[in-house]
């Protein structure tokens, strides 16, 4: 029988670690952990062209239209982006399902769409950047296991 070294006995309990990882924490579908959707938390949207802009955001959660807002937004200076809205529940549910975001430029007709399911972002909490750029809208995320309770709503306008 091989001698088990230090170094294979720490490898092994790492390993097993990383497999009981989310085991501990229970199944309440709006905690941080637990469930296999996605859960969307928050969305910045921001303006980085030097026209004003009008946007149509919506969001659907599992099919249904949950959120549907128009956003203007004024041009921006030089090197500068205008910060838009930014949104998170109570605007939409604090639920997890499959999500999918749908924003339309008004002035070009542009539509852009992104979706977020258990087979892309699993178990995660979304936090989403709607940026209006140049070349078109640019959908980005942050995604973590570690969900905060948002419960209030901030909008900006410049």
């Amino acid at each position: 029988m091989p001698t088990l070294t230090r170094r294979d006995a720490v490898r092994g309990g790492v390993l097993s670690l990383a497999a009981l990882a989310g085991c501990a924490t229970g199944g309440d579908s709006n905690s941080g952990a637990g469930g296999d959707q996605p859960r969307l938390d928050r969305v910045r949207v921001s303006n980085r062209v030097s026209r004003a802009v009008s946007l149509d955001l919506q969001l659907e959660l599992d099919g249904e239209v949950v959120f549907w807002d128009d956003i203007e937004m004024p041009a921006a200076g030089e090197d500068d982006e205008v910060e838009g809205a930014e949104f998170a529940p109570p605007d939409f549910p604090r639920e997890r399902g499959d999500w999918r975001i749908r924003t339309r430029d008004r002035d070009t007709d542009e539509t852009y769409t992104t979706q977020f399911t258990s087979e892309t972002t699993a178990e995660s909490c979304l936090d989403l950047g709607i940026n209006v750029r140049e070349d078109g809208i640019e959908i980005t995320y942050v995604a973590t296991h570690d969900c905060e309770d948002v419960t209030t709503t901030q909008q900006t306008e410049s």
